[in-house]
């Protein structure tokens, strides 16, 4: 449950009303789990909340932003820039 927002002593402060989470942080964090075959579990998880619609309010701009860039990554589709010459 990890929400778009937190106060100075660590307790959740979320902006978008819970279950609603930011795909910044959750897609983020699967991303970043892909790095270790030992993470699949969570990778398969992270994708499962980022392809439901009921995870993010539909007007969240940014959030639906970094849920696309999150998926694209996690599917192999992101592209690669560093490939032109």
């Amino acid at each position: 449950m990890i929400t778009d927002g937190y106060n100075l002593n660590g307790t959740a402060r979320p902006e978008n009303p819970l279950p609603a989470q930011s795909a910044l942080f959750v897609g983020g964090a699967g991303v970043g789990a892909m790095s270790s075959p030992a993470n699949q579990a969570f990778v398969n998880d992270v994708y499962g909340l980022l392809t439901t619609k009921e995870m993010l309010p539909p007007s969240y701009y940014f959030n639906m932003c970094w849920q696309v860039f999150s998926l694209l990554m996690m599917t192999g589709n992101l592209y690669d820039y560093n490939l032109v010459q």
